[in-house]
């Protein structure tokens, strides 16, 4: 039985479709728009999955940059493929907390200073 993945329809399904495959996935994509999900539910629904895929396409433009919705699936566990096709186990490095602390410290430190 193939690992499942889960991923929003945000006018990259091709691209989802295409990473599924190569990656032997079985997918699940979801349109947000036409079937709400509420955000306290996004963890339950990560969690019955192995992956999610975070691509997502604006005016034909794939969007490279980690969301919101990827950070949260692998705080429940969930493998991400990236728009790049690259699959993260872990925070990416600038999302742990000792490096978001430093940027904020560094903020911090500049208001301070005015």
């Amino acid at each position: 039985m193939p690992a499942t993945a889960f991923s929003f329809s945000y006018g990259a399904d091709d691209l989802a479709r295409q990473y599924a495959k190569e990656l032997g996935l079985s997918l699940t994509l979801h349109d947000r728009f036409a079937s709400p999900i509420p955000h306290s539910r996004l963890p339950q629904i990560f969690s019955e999955y192995e992956y999610y895929i975070d691509v997502k396409s604006i005016g034909g433009r794939l969007i490279n940059d980690t969301s919101k919705a990827a950070l949260e699936a692998l705080a429940s566990g969930c493998k991400v493929v990236r728009y790049d096709g690259t699959v993260l186990e872990s925070l990416p490095r600038e999302h742990m907390p000792e490096s978001v602390a430093g940027l904020l410290l560094g903020i911090y430190k500049r208001v301070v200073k005015r």
